[in-house]
């Protein structure tokens, strides 16, 4: 449902979000939003933490990269000792 209000720019850069529509979105004090502009249009999207399955696909995935890091230092330095040796000789 499409919620519209009026507000007012402040002279310190401040706007606020009519009552009814903090209410009927759950906007809290302290949330923060993405502020976009387009045009004569700007828009606000909240910021909301990440779920615990995102916390976990992305913790997997710095594992997983972590892995990846890992192994490929362990190639590159296989590979630079061996190097080292073939010139040696």
């Amino acid at each position: 449902m499409r919620v519209i209000g009026t507000t007012q720019l402040s002279s310190k850069g401040q706007i606020v979000i009519p009552d009814h529509i903090r209410k009927e979105r759950g906007l809290k004090p302290g949330d923060q939003f993405v502020v976009m502009a387009s045009g004569d249009f700007v828009f606000l999207k909240r910021l909301r933490p990440p779920s615990p399955e995102q916390l976990k696909a992305l913790d997997n995935l710095a594992q997983s990269l972590t892995k990846e890091f890992q192994a490929g230092s362990s190639r590159e330095e296989d590979e630079a000792e061996s190097a080292q040796k073939a010139s040696a000789h």
